[in-house]
């Protein structure tokens, strides 16, 4: 076999992920007037600071919006939830970037809109921007792709070290890098040297359901 062949094989065998960029922390820059990437500059700062994503999947970018998590509304719930909805069929797992402020919320109305997943959708988002010296966005984002590979069928919150149920998360810190946790169910996987998923906390791959309305009047 030769190399070409050999690299070929192994594109061929690589899971395809999608990762959508929402807006928050990790795309913004330090510096005034532009308090915010534009999703172009995203995506070219993530082929620049975290080139590791190739050895992971086949990635493709999607920017459907970009805004501080605090302006997120049930329409951009509506809008996320029907794109990963329609997309299912072209990848193998999913990764939204988000905002920490209101990352919980957006979680928890995935995990009802799109019922009986069969494959995994993973937030995640940063404390620090992902341009910053000690910023915890690379990490996040390298763990959350690697764990969308994986055959973790339900909406969950990978930050920091552990990758908790979307539905049954919990924002505790503004500073910390662990700024997550799951009080009442365990973590679906814990990421250290390996990544070790808690097969009997999953929830079971299923037919996917798409359900987006919602009440007004709550």
């Amino acid at each position: 076999m030769t190399l070409w062949q050999n690299r070929f094989e192994i594109v061929a065998q690589m899971k395809k992920i999608l990762i959508i960029h929402t807006g928050g922390t990790f795309g913004m820059v330090p510096l005034k007037p532009a308090p915010t990437l534009a999703p172009n500059q995203v995506q070219a700062n993530i082929t620049q600071f975290v080139p590791e994503l190739r050895q992971i999947a086949e990635i493709d970018f999607r920017a459907l919006f970009n805004l501080d998590s605090a302006n997120i509304t049930p329409t951009h719930w509506q809008q996320l939830a029907t794109l990963i909805f329609d997309e299912l069929p072209n990848y193998d797992g999913f990764v939204v970037i988000h905002g920490t402020d209101s990352m919980i919320y957006t979680a928890a109305a995935l995990s009802y809109m799109l019922r009986n997943l069969s494959k995994p959708v993973v937030l995640t988002g940063s404390q620090r921007p992902l341009a910053e010296i000690r910023s915890d966005a690379r990490m996040n984002l390298i763990n959350a792709a690697e764990l969308a590979t994986r055959d973790i069928p339900e909406v969950s919150i990978f930050f920091g070290t552990e990758l908790l149920r979307g539905n049954r998360s919990a924002k505790v810190s503004g500073i910390d890098y662990g700024a997550f946790v799951s009080p009442n169910y365990p973590p679906l996987a814990d990421v250290g040297l390996e990544i070790t998923l808690h097969d009997n906390c999953l929830r079971p791959s299923g037919k996917p359901e798409l359900l987006t309305a919602i009440s007004d009047e709550v």
